[in-house]
């Protein structure tokens, strides 16, 4: 990706994250957004990479994990299996013999 793709993508999140602020919350917006835009700025490779992992991470903690809880409350769809990944792991590996 050149510095046009790499300047259009990081755009293209910076957006995305702005139209999820209500739900995330002003704090945890700002704090997610500081990552990101610290990321996004950084030339040390491995600075970035730290930063973006931890981006991803807040954004699935905070973001993803309570909108899929919700989803999960909110069905009528009784749930197969619930657990850990380990337990996840174990389930499926005894559904599968």
């Amino acid at each position: 990706m050149g510095m046009q793709g790499v300047s259009k993508w990081v755009e293209d999140v910076a957006k995305g994250l702005s139209k999820i602020k209500k739900r995330l919350g002003s704090e945890n917006y700002t704090n997610i957004n500081i990552i990101f835009t610290e990321a996004s700025n950084t030339q040390d490779e491995a600075l970035k990479e730290k930063l973006y992992k931890q981006f991803i991470k807040e954004l699935l903690e905070k973001y993803y994990d309570p909108m899929y809880q919700f989803q999960i409350e909110k069905t009528t769809i009784p749930l197969l299996f619930k657990g850990s990944e380990e337990e996840i792991i174990e389930f499926l590996e005894n559904r599968a013999s």
